[in-house]
């Protein structure tokens, strides 16, 4: 029985690793994103966001800028791995947390 506890345990946390990981690596790869495509296509298209005050990174997501580039983008472009990596990203990255949230859970519980 404490064999098999041990094997959960340990996998629980090489899951724990892989999932944070991925985690930050998606929030880099949003924001790298973000910064190089988005703002840049905001920028040559003379599009004006409105500018919510959001402190960066920690309160709000730029949903407004988002939008905005949604509406520049052309069907065929929607469809491109970076496009929809950035529109998609907040619900992938809410998924991931609630999964580290839960192994982490998970552990603790474990004996």
């Amino acid at each position: 029985m404490a064999m098999g506890a041990a094997i959960a345990s340990h996998l629980v946390s090489s899951a724990i690793g892989v999932l944070s990981g991925l985690l930050f690596a998606s929030v880099a790869l949003f924001w790298l994103l973000y910064f190089f495509i988005v703002q840049v296509r905001l920028a040559d298209a003379n599009t004006t966001v409105k500018d919510t005050g959001w402190s960066f990174l920690s309160v709000r997501w730029p949903v407004e800028a988002l939008a905005a580039y949604r509406a520049l983008l052309h069907e065929g472009e929607r469809r491109r791995w970076h496009n929809r990596a950035l529109l998609h990203a907040r619900a992938f990255q809410r998924v991931l947390l609630l999964l580290l949230i839960a192994l982490v859970a998970t552990r603790v519980l474990l004996p």
